[in-house]
């Protein structure tokens, strides 16, 4: 699965959020607003392995706006933005798609990286053991 997708003005992103919230990773996208114009937009999914976004929020949110700030990016675009979710706007196609891809570069392997955990996890003896002890006691 791609890190981040384009989606043309006038379509919905609803299928690739709903990608993203299978998946439990955050779910980041370009918007084209015009031939020359995109935003860009971001938001966590819910589920076990977005929680590190939470975790790690002031993090994440000093890394965004550095991010913001060297790209020059101007305030006025700045609709919205912190780790968990963010709308940026009035951005030429090639710094929305810059964007996108170092935003998708920070959060997505952290999401994808606690659901290995969360996955390992799940699979050790002793989970496995109260699990199933579990469900014969209901």
């Amino acid at each position: 699965m791609n890190r981040f997708i384009t989606i043309n003005a006038g379509e919905s992103s609803s299928f690739w959020t709903h990608k993203c919230a299978e998946k439990q990773i955050v779910a980041v996208y370009v918007r084209q607003t015009s031939k020359s114009m995109a935003e860009v937009h971001w938001d966590y999914q819910p589920g076990e392995a977005c929680k590190i976004l939470f975790e790690q929020e002031q993090q994440l949110d000093g890394y965004i706006a550095g991010l913001l700030d060297a790209m020059e990016i101007k305030p006025r675009s700045r609709c919205c933005y912190s780790a968990l979710t963010g709308t940026i706007i009035g951005l030429t196609h090639d710094a929305a798609h810059k964007l996108a891809g170092l935003i998708a570069d920070k959060l997505v392997p952290l999401c994808e990286k606690r659901l290995k955990e969360i996955g390992k996890y799940n699979n050790l003896p002793h989970v496995k053991y109260q699990r199933e002890k579990l469900s014969q006691e209901v």
